[in-house]
């Protein structure tokens, strides 16, 4: 699976559509995008916010529930 982590909606919207990538509705901490074989989530402005939103994704979907 490719991983993809962009600061702003504005950055991840053309990858959005090349790839047609869906929202995930049961993940509300961060705006998640979907697609077969891809991720996409859009973390915030900053080191420690992409950090914090990568940490977040591996964890949700290793455990496979939402921890928060």
């Amino acid at each position: 699976m490719i991983f993809i982590v962009t600061a702003l909606m504005l950055e991840a919207a053309p990858i959005i559509d090349y790839f047609k990538l869906k929202k995930d509705m049961t993940i509300h901490p961060y705006s998640v995008y979907k697609g077969s074989d891809i991720a996409l989530i859009v973390s915030g402005v900053g080191k420690l916010k992409s950090a914090m939103a990568q940490s977040f994704y591996i964890i949700y979907t290793v455990q496979g529930k939402m921890m928060f």
